[in-house]
């Protein structure tokens, strides 16, 4: 690498106390090492599983990739695409070349190619197979085995059309690996995420003070506000769910007017630089005047409760079995604990109730979105959503915004 690595331990790249603005003053985000870190690693799976090309149309993968920021059509996964090759920079296939090489003068402009390439139908996969194979023939490759994250039948026969003696793998599951384990620089991005979507939570908050608005209105004011501090996307279409509807969890954001002594559950998440936040508060619409009921009350300190006993379990060593575990089966909706986040909404590996037969070691730099509900029938429910990040001896949390006082007793870890 040309640059050197950080000396921060993950601990440390966890904080956040920093802003996401480059400065001189302060070690902040390193971002020709962030590429060059992600690309080692890359290559590094590459060697040790004989894949000679890693070829990514997922939006994710393909950022992660090469960092050249692309349009994005979210139904359309199948249209930007990338190829690793075990030496040298990446190829990238996009429509915006000339832009492409005006903002990253350090890239091979032999290696961004002048149009898109649909992944989803003749004639545009045969002609990236075969420009695919110009590259090949230009480095002087006969591959054996190539990765592809995303296959259509039509993708599928080109690749084979084009290279029939070669194997086709799921290059998806590397691209999984190599982005599981962030290195610090990719937890910096997490936080900048983390920071902006709080700035919108805040704004959320504070206007439920004062009910009568409606959930859509809400989660605009939010928008307004990650967005207005530089968000590039949403984590997905984000939640902001009240009243009634809270239990059963309605996973989507409605018309509906928010009343007083509602629970209102808000799950959002802006993006920084291609990472993304996510975390969920439930709070107690109306003023502070008004008392939550006794059963409110409960259901919110039972989801609270096992957001902190997951959090005990989250350290080296352990697996994402024991996340489950601590979480207990009671305080899961859906059979959904919590993900993976990075560079993708929701990452590997997966926290669910097959996480118990297909257990995955915690390892210093993996970053889980975790997120217990508890709800019931005339009472509502109450979903919470913290960020951890595993260090070196045990976790740091990217959510230390505050829980309603009205309905939680907040304590430390040590008491779980």
């Amino acid at each position: 690498m040309n640059y050197k690595e950080s000396t921060l331990t993950y601990k440390q790249a966890a904080r956040t106390d920093i802003g996401f603005m480059n400065v001189d003053w302060q070690d902040r985000i390193n971002f020709p090492r962030l590429r060059e870190e992600r690309q080692a690693k890359i290559r590094k799976i590459m060697n040790e599983s004989d894949i000679d090309i890693l070829a990514c149309w997922r939006y994710e993968n393909n950022r992660y990739m090469h960092s050249v920021r692309c349009h994005e059509w979210p139904t359309n996964i199948m249209c930007w695409s990338a190829v690793m090759f075990r030496e040298g920079l990446p190829v990238v296939w996009g429509m915006d070349k000339e832009t492409s090489k005006s903002l990253m003068p350090d890239f091979d402009p032999d290696n961004l190619m002048e149009d898109m390439r649909l992944g989803e139908m003749e004639p545009y996969t045969g002609l990236w197979a075969k420009e695919l194979k110009e590259h090949c023939n230009k480095r002087k490759i006969k591959p054996r085995k190539i990765a592809i994250d995303a296959l259509t039948i039509a993708l599928l026969q080109a690749v084979q059309k084009e290279f029939p003696e070669a194997e086709i793998i799921d290059g998806h599951f590397y691209m999984y690996l190599c982005r599981a384990v962030k290195t610090v620089d990719e937890i910096r991005c997490l936080v900048s995420a983390y920071m902006l979507t709080a700035a919108g939570m805040e704004r959320a908050r504070a206007l439920l003070k004062e009910p009568g608005m409606r959930e859509c209105e809400l989660l605009g004011e939010a928008y307004k506000v990650m967005y207005g501090l530089g968000s590039e996307w949403v984590q997905c279409s984000n939640i902001v769910c009240s009243g009634d509807y809270t239990y059963p969890y309605r996973r989507f954001t409605s018309d509906r007017i928010i009343q007083p002594r509602d629970l209102v559950i808000i799950d959002i998440g802006g993006r920084f630089n291609g990472y993304y936040g996510d975390f969920t508060r439930t709070f107690y619409a109306g003023s502070d005047s008004l008392e939550p009921t006794k059963e409110q009350k409960d259901i919110y300190q039972r989801c609270y409760d096992a957001l902190r006993r997951v959090e005990k379990a989250a350290k080296p060593g352990n697996t994402t079995a024991d996340l489950w575990k601590a979480a207990t089966p009671e305080c899961v909706w859906g059979g959904f604990l919590g993900h993976g986040i990075g560079i993708g909404p929701a990452e590997f590996p997966p926290l669910n109730k097959e996480s118990i037969s297909v257990p995955f070691e915690l390892q210093p730099g993996m970053v889980f979105s975790v997120e217990p509900y508890v709800g019931s029938y005339g009472v509502g429910g109450v979903r919470l959503e913290d960020n951890f990040v595993i260090t070196e001896d045990g976790c740091a949390v990217l959510g230390p915004f505050p829980h309603d006082p009205r309905l939680c007793d907040e304590k430390p870890v040590s008491k779980y």
